[in-house]
């Protein structure tokens, strides 16, 4: 066994680490654009553990307490990071459950102090094994337990399980360190690891389903099913008339003669259905998640998806765009706004790089002579509306026509491409819509004054949702927090462990062993995902040369259950997991 001990504890402090990375934000609101903390806080909580690793006192032994604390404050508090400021965009709301709200440079420290104080206490056990062994076989062994950790959580993810998966393999993973402690100690540390998982995790969990990206929740409010991700509103369905005006404007400005249409981010399917109600013959669907793809083909009341004009495709929509070969009469950019981050390496959110100049010209490049595209969604602030339209004026060579609700959270709506050449005049905006969960009054639409002097967004500066270049101030704040704590935190550990502030040389080989695998790991995630970017994009080529040859194709693959073509039955599981 004593053989398998590093393995093991190097195995768990990944896993773990990756498992709050993706489930603390699922449950407090916003923490999802800042899951870096939960990053830092782990490194942090690993090497003072590995300060420690000489210490007598077994720190382990308060695993199973800190990581109940952690489960019952995140269950039980109903936390919601605040954000004074108008500099940077963060949707939020949308949803009536009670939270409490705490400003930004208050909670993610305290956040980060409850991690980084959790990985101490299994980073101490890993770091005595690596102390235990000749540096090159500990370091050996801890990336090998590493690798295995990053791709035990890869699985549970690509299989769509819940947490309460996750957090049985963390205990199962631990027990066996527990269990060396004596029998009534190691008994209640069991105990407590079983109700945070049972009685906590796993109620917490009811009625969610866990795509790559989200959680997810489903229920039905009179006539819309609303879908929720992370606690958040994200998007309705209802019958298409019932909708927005926007989504059928396009197609009654040009008199429904748009015949090959592509929808990036296609959602649950309602902007396909406006397609195909407006006599569209092909609409190529583009969804990056597959489980709101699933939603939309069980739960949408137009029934988008089960057209056999309509070919949906799992993928990345600046990759789709990369590898097709085909044009279209119209590119609609479907409400996307993502409530996520693209990884917890990185600030930047999902879809930042949808809405860059780079991204823009790409769709100009797929339009087909007299092709046009429409770009819709709120805004929430007018500064917002005008690097959109300053990103499209660059990627276009003119000026979208445009025009903005300003009483609708800057609903704005803009076309581009070359059939606004064939209008003699511009388009009257509507003056009234219909939304879920507003007033139905009118609501006058005013075309937009553009302000140039906005920055646009490009794929070297793809923040959007930033007003100006540079760190807002609330980040700052939190950040000089977590840094004093972490160097607090960091003294007090070196003082502790050796009494006259002088580190070990043991220790710092051992410490400098935990960095370099972390680094090692980070790397080889890097190089895997470019390796399966090259390999993706090589495949796609493929997949819509073919399609190009035979006219259509079946849709790519989702993962673990891809999405049927059009038309095809759901299998019963999927049948039967309706709102709940």
């Amino acid at each position: 066994m004593r053989r398998l001990t590093l393995f093991v504890s190097s195995f768990l402090v990944l896993f773990l680490e990756v498992s709050l990375i993706r489930w603390m934000p699922a449950y407090i609101r916003l923490l999802s654009y800042f899951s870096n903390f939960i990053l830092l806080a782990s490194f942090l909580g690993i090497g003072i553990g590995c300060l420690l690793a000489n210490r007598r006192r077994n720190l382990f032994l308060l695993f199973p307490p800190l990581l109940g604390a952690v489960v019952l404050a995140v269950d039980r508090l109903r936390l919601e990071v605040a954000i004074p400021s108008s500099t940077s965009i963060y949707f939020s709301s949308g949803t009536a459950q009670q939270v409490t709200a705490v400003e930004s440079t208050m909670l993610l420290p305290l956040l980060f102090i409850s991690v980084a104080a959790l990985f101490v206490t299994v980073a101490q056990r890993m770091g005595r094994e690596l102390a235990s062994r000749p540096p090159l076989r500990a370091y050996t062994i801890n990336l090998l337990g590493s690798l295995a950790g990053v791709a035990a959580f890869a699985l549970v993810s690509w299989l769509e399980l819940p947490p309460a998966v996750w957090f049985a393999i963390v205990a199962v993973v631990a027990a066996p360190f527990l269990l060396e402690a004596r029998w009534p100690t190691a008994a209640g540390n069991l105990a407590l690891l079983a109700i945070a998982i049972v009685g906590v995790v796993h109620q917490m969990e009811r009625g969610s389903l866990w795509s790559p990206y989200y959680r997810i929740t489903v229920h039905q409010d009179r006539t819309d099913t609303v879908v929720e991700v992370n606690n958040i509103f994200h998007q309705s369905m209802a019958p298409v008339d019932q909708k927005e005006y926007f989504y059928q404007w396009p197609y009654t400005v040009f008199g429904d003669t748009f015949d090959n249409v592509l929808i990036l981010g296609a959602g649950t399917g309602t902007d396909v259905a406006a397609a195909l109600r407006h006599g569209a013959r092909h609409v190529d669907a583009v969804e990056i998640d597959p489980v709101i793809l699933r939603l939309g083909a069980q739960h949408h009341p137009d029934r988008p998806y089960s057209d056999p004009r309509v070919t949906l495709i799992c993928d990345d929509a600046r990759h789709f765009l990369r590898t097709t070969t085909k044009r279209y009469d119209l590119v609609v950019f479907a409400l996307i706004d993502s409530l996520t981050l693209q990884s917890s390496f990185s600030s930047v959110r999902l879809e930042s790089y949808m809405f860059t100049e780079e991204s823009l010209r790409a769709v100009r490049d797929h339009l087909a002579p007299r092709g046009v595209m429409a770009l819709y969604n709120y805004f929430r602030e007018k500064w917002l509306v005008d690097r959109l339209a300053n990103t499209v004026t660059l990627a276009f060579g003119e000026p979208p026509r445009a025009h903005v609700h300003e009483d609708r959270a800057y609903l704005a709506v803009m076309l581009a491409g070359p059939r606004l050449a064939e209008l003699r005049a511009p388009p009257a905006p509507p003056s009234q819509f219909f939304a879920y969960g507003q007033p139905q009054a009118p609501s006058p639409a005013r075309d937009l004054a553009r302000d140039p002097g906005v920055v646009p967004a490009t794929d070297d500066w793809p923040f959007l949702y930033m007003r100006a270049p540079g760190l807002p101030r609330h980040y700052a704040m939190a950040l000089v927090v977590v840094l004093l704590v972490s160097a607090l935190a960091v003294l007090a550990a070196v003082r502790t462990e050796t009494g006259s502030g002088v580190v070990s040389r043991r220790f710092h080989a051992a410490r400098d062993e935990v960095n370099r695998a972390v680094r090692a790991v980070m790397g080889i995630d890097v190089v895997v995902g470019i390796a399966g970017d090259r390999v993706g994009a090589r495949d796609g080529a493929r997949e819509h040369a073919r399609r190009g040859a035979r006219g259509a194709a079946p849709p790519l693959d989702c993962g673990r259950d891809p999405v049927r073509p059009a038309g095809a039955e759901l299998p019963a599981a999927d049948r039967a997991s309706g709102p709940q």
